[in-house]
């Protein structure tokens, strides 16, 4: 379920990365480098950064499918990142840049990661990024949005407007396909 260039790490220093003109497909988690960061909560030492890593010319799609028989899913889906959890490390995503991208999923979506928890996600630059909310099946419409935002859920590391201008630069398409 979980598609980029890494479906999942953790504890993992990943630098100076270009993805261009990539095309990924997911139903849970995607994201231009790593779609999900594991919880790493039982070994303290192991943060997971993730620097100068480029993303450009792509188009990164979360479908929802069946669970227990309703459609959920096609969540968790950014630029660099899908997933960051929240543990005791200092997980990082700086230096990075997306540059004309398309993504579409139905919640936890945004340019940069699509939810990230506890983490610094910082002096990263968005450019010509398009987010397409799919509502094409019957979601369950109990769940929270959270989409459209550079990161799409739990902005909790930002806590001014100068903070959120320091982390994105660029400019955001938003459209809803319903």
């Amino acid at each position: 379920k979980a598609a980029g260039l890494f479906g999942y790490l953790y504890g993992a220093t990943i630098k100076n990365v270009i993805i261009d003109g990539a095309t990924i497909n997911s139903n849970h988690y995607a994201g231009g480098i790593v779609a999900w960061v594991l919880n790493n909560s039982g070994n303290q030492s192991l943060p997971m950064v993730i620097e100068n890593c480029h993303v450009q010319n792509s188009k990164i799609t979360s479908a929802a499918e069946q669970v227990n028989g309703a459609w959920d899913n096609g969540d968790k889906v950014g630029g660099i990142v899908g997933y960051l959890p929240k543990d005791g490390n200092t997980n990082t995503v700086t230096g990075c840049t997306v540059d004309t991208l398309a993504i579409s999923a139905y919640r936890d979506y945004g340019a940069v990661a699509g939810a990230a928890s506890s983490t610094r996600v910082k002096e990263n630059t968005v450019t010509n990024v398009t987010n397409e909310r799919n509502m094409a099946q019957d979601y369950d419409q109990s769940k929270r949005e959270n989409w459209g935002n550079p990161v799409g859920r739990d902005l909790e590391w930002i806590t001014t407007l100068a903070d959120l201008q320091k982390a994105f630069s660029g400019a955001f398409n938003l459209s809803v396909n319903a």
